[in-house]
């Protein structure tokens, strides 16, 4: 599963995945990520559902996107 950050770089940024009932499934240490950088997060341990990936900055914004493994 790969994603691209669009519009700015972030320092600091933690990517989360949780479940529909809302447990973390994966998260990963703190890392940068410049604008337009891909990022790619192995999806094959995960069971077939609805997951939430969150994007978080150390200055507290957030951006989530729900996805489903099939």
């Amino acid at each position: 599963m790969s994603f691209i950050v669009t519009n700015i770089s972030v320092n600091n940024a933690m990517i989360k995945i949780t479940d529909e009932k809302g447990k973390t499934i994966f998260k990963p240490q703190s890392a940068s990520m410049q604008a337009g950088e891909k990022k790619t997060i192995n999806g094959t341990p995960l069971a077939t559902g609805i997951y939430y990936l969150q994007l978080s900055s150390n200055n507290n914004t957030a951006q989530t996107i729900r996805f489903i493994k099939y």
